[in-house]
């Protein structure tokens, strides 16, 4: 990651700008607490995989901190807290969304219920 010295003269990563990248669609920081989704794109960040972010994986937000402060989630049995700017940019998939896409299901039909017989 490429340091620049912020106005303050401290050093400032990508996301210590102030300026976030603005997302389309269901992204980890416009999850409501206690809320869970399924992860499908992630930035490059190196730190983030060994955190358990990749896609393919559910994540819950159990906490949202006070003030624009970091957000608090749940991943692979681990909590961990992320920059409101980072998880923005961290896409998601809703749980029903998800289920009907790994099932094939179109998400305009109606199942049935067929009795059984005896």
């Amino acid at each position: 990651m490429r340091f620049r010295k912020g106005r303050n003269g401290n050093r400032q990563g990508n996301h210590g700008t102030g300026k976030c990248l603005q997302q389309e669609g269901l992204n980890l920081a416009s999850l409501a607490e206690g809320q869970e989704a399924v992860i499908t794109s992630v930035p490059h960040m190196p730190l983030l995989p060994p955190l358990g972010l990749r896609p393919g994986k559910r994540i819950k937000v159990m906490t949202r901190g006070c003030c624009g402060g970091p957000i608090f989630a749940e991943v692979e049995q681990r909590c961990i807290a992320l920059g409101r700017c980072v998880a923005r940019e961290i896409q998601l998939l809703s749980l029903d969304e998800y289920v009907t896409k790994e099932s094939g299901i179109e998400a305009h039909t109606t199942l049935t219920a067929v009795p059984a017989e005896v």
